[in-house]
């Protein structure tokens, strides 16, 4: 085999492999969404939550849990940054997605009530997620389209 033909399928099998993990993790975290949609207060009937922490606690679950889906491509991004030897941009999107957190939330906390603040996790999130596929993009055409398929199987053989 060529070493052109060997990138190539060295390439799909990494890029197959993120998108298979890409797919679960949206899967299982729209899971999650849909539980603190329909049943915010059965879930916060496990804190005894009762009156006002009910009523802020309601519109928390319903608002912080857009950001599942999101949360969870960053994670599994991240964590293929690492694996493919870009810890730096793990790092990257962590500093990234603290200093938004903290602006966001600073300024709709000004703007806004308690239940504005919330608002900050999507904002956040969305941000970062975006932040996390553009680096992707550049893993995916450094890194992964470089990797020959025969180091590829070989990792994976280890592993097993």
């Amino acid at each position: 085999m060529t070493d052109a033909k060997e990138n190539m399928m060295g390439t799909l099998l990494i890029l197959k492999t993120i998108r298979i993990c890409l797919i679960a993790t949206v899967a299982i975290t729209l899971c999650g969404l849909l539980i603190f949609q329909l049943i915010p207060d059965t879930l916060l009937a496990l804190f005894n939550a009762q009156g006002e922490v009910l009523e802020i606690g309601r519109v928390a679950l319903r608002i912080v849990s857009f950001v599942f889906p999101f949360s969870g491509l960053t994670l599994i991004l991240g964590a293929f940054f690492q694996a493919l030897g870009n810890s730096r941009k793990t790092l990257l999107t962590s500093v990234v997605q603290l200093v938004i957190m903290l602006t966001s939330a600073m300024i709709l906390s000004k703007i806004g009530t308690v239940n504005t603040v919330w608002f900050a996790f999507v904002i956040t999130e969305v941000l970062v997620t975006l932040l996390a596929v553009l680096l992707m993009k550049e893993v995916n055409s450094k890194t992964i389209t470089r990797i020959p398929s025969n180091i590829v199987k070989t990792d994976l053989a280890a592993e097993m």
